[in-house]
């Protein structure tokens, strides 16, 4: 007997399924959180120098009301925080602070157990606020093309787990206190600076995958919100 589908699950399905524009990330989160109080988790680790114009928690600061950062890498918050920044470890945190936006930017793939790292921060968001998680696609175009020409595939190996939007909504029911309030595709953040010839087909022929089917895509993100 198989297990049927919830009758949320067949809406965003269908939702994820028409959605064919591929946004940039960056923009799509300085959207989100201009002039509002924000926290991003994880924001330590976030794969580039932190004096690089174009790292997403300087960009955050500069248009939100506030902004407070939180990760479990020591060395890094006390960097971060002689540069002028306010991150604190979990332990750390004001734990009556509740906040318009929770940024979860491709940190939820490097968790031990993602439904109870979503539970632990939901206790900070506003009752009217968004908790925005991006993280790769498990079926981006750029994997079955390497697979082809190379039988390999990049991977960042810190990672635990790899999700579509269709895993990555069985989480959120499990959260069982947060619900969708929007999905996007996200474009590649980055792509190889070598441009060999096989680079070249491997993403010529990305390219036309995921014009073809949005599920290629590189990247996705979920916009969560409480349930009323």
């Amino acid at each position: 007997m198989g297990i049927e589908l919830t009758e949320i699950k067949k809406i965003w399905f269908k939702k994820i399924r028409e959605k064919k524009e591929l946004l940039i990330k960056n923009r799509l989160i300085l959207d989100f959180c201009k002039e509002k109080e924000v926290l991003d988790v994880g924001c330590v680790g976030q794969d580039i120098d932190y004096r690089n114009p174009s790292w997403i928690h300087s960009q955050v600061k500069e248009i939100a009301v506030e902004l407070a950062g939180v990760d479990i890498n020591i060395d890094g918050i006390k960097e971060l925080n002689s540069m002028g920044y306010n991150i604190s470890h979990y332990n750390e945190l004001n734990h009556s602070k509740k906040f318009d936006v929770i940024l979860i930017l491709d940190v939820i793939e490097h968790v031990d157990n993602p439904v109870e790292f979503i539970k632990k921060y939901q206790q900070f968001l506003k009752e009217d606020g968004k908790m925005v998680i991006t993280t790769p696609n498990s079926n981006r175009a750029i994997n079955f093309m390497n697979i082809l020409f190379k039988n390999e595939y990049s991977l960042n190996y810190e990672h635990t787990f790899w999700f579509c939007p269709k895993t990555f909504m069985e989480v959120i029911e499990r959260v069982e206190s947060l619900t969708i309030n929007d999905f996007y595709w996200l474009n590649h953040y980055s792509k190889s600076k070598t441009i060999n010839w096989k680079n070249k087909i491997v993403y010529g022929l990305d390219g036309f995958l995921i014009k073809l089917r949005s599920n290629f895509a590189p990247n996705f993100m979920f916009v969560l919100e409480l349930k009323k």
